[in-house]
């Protein structure tokens, strides 16, 4: 395969430097506490990211897991009873909203609810959602009851939408918590810690996209109350919806070593690749 895309899943990602591959083989020698190992994971990934305090980090198996983690941690807090009875939220009285953009990114959306989340959608698909859709949303009849926000940074096209500071202050006024899936939003990155400064909730990213990790991970930036509620609904805990998307030790350690390897180079470094590797395929198709 000639790849003229980029990092594609369906192009299996990215390909791992030899810093990575020999960080997950060397993990794979070992036996570890697994709880242990993602707490520290997740500490050196917040500071790598330059996090704020009351952030850390929780490794996942890819930017949808962390979607699907995070709605069920906005959903059930530390409430183990409820853990253990997602996806079935009949029986729960309160915050099973997900409130999205109509107009964004509703690939993911199966993923969403398969914790059982109710979507609701606000504007159309060729009218985002609006400041006065949002305030009618989470001022509604369903005040109270909202799990959560999701915003998707679409990068460029984002000038045509709900700008992310007047959607986190009516959120946060609404006492709503706000998810920003940012998995492809590298280069620049300043990704990595633009939306944890200005106040997100949490902040998920792909691992095996541009930060060239391995394809199975990711990671989401998050405060730590969301992260303790996520580690609750995700493996090695076994009565929990997110338990198949378990994120295994070779991958938390080679993911380290990639954003590690990443934040060692410049946005300016890899654009050049990015033209050099453009100038070699053009050449060869000339």
């Amino acid at each position: 395969v000639i790849n003229c895309i980029g990092s594609f899943t369906s192009l299996g990602g990215s390909r791992m430097p030899n810093q990575v591959t020999a960080a997950m083989v060397e993990a794979s020698q070992h036996f570890v506490d697994m709880h242990a190992l993602q707490e520290a994971c997740g500490r050196r990934l917040a500071s790598l990211c330059h996090a704020p305090p009351n952030y850390t980090a929780f490794l996942t198996t890819g930017a949808a897991a962390g979607l699907a983690l995070t709605t069920a941690a906005c959903i059930t807090g530390e409430d183990i009873s409820k853990v253990r009875r997602l996806p079935h939220i009949s029986s729960l009285s309160d915050k099973v909203n997900v409130v999205m953009d109509a107009a964004s990114d509703t690939r993911w959306n199966q993923v969403i609810s398969s914790t059982g989340a109710c979507i609701n959608m606000i504007g159309t698909p060729a009218e985002p959602m609006t400041e006065a859709g949002l305030e009618a949303e989470l001022s509604g009849p369903r005040r109270g009851n909202h799990a959560c926000v999701i915003f998707f940074d679409v990068g460029a096209a984002s000038e045509n939408f709900l700008s992310f500071e007047k959607l986190l202050s009516i959120a946060h006024r609404c006492g709503v918590p706000v998810i920003v899936d940012a998995a492809a939003r590298l280069p620049p990155r300043r990704s990595l810690w633009h939306f944890t400064h200005l106040g997100a909730d949490a902040v998920i990213f792909s691992g095996g996209k541009q930060l060239c990790g391995p394809q199975t991970s990711g990671f989401v930036l998050a405060k730590k109350e969301l992260v303790r509620s996520m580690a609750l609904n995700a493996s090695p805990n076994e009565l929990t919806v997110c338990r198949a998307m378990k994120c295994s030790k070779e991958d938390m350690v080679g993911l380290v070593a990639a954003v590690e390897l990443y934040l060692r180079g410049t946005d300016e470094d890899e654009f050049f690749k990015f033209d050099r590797t453009l100038g070699v395929l053009q050449r060869g198709l000339s």
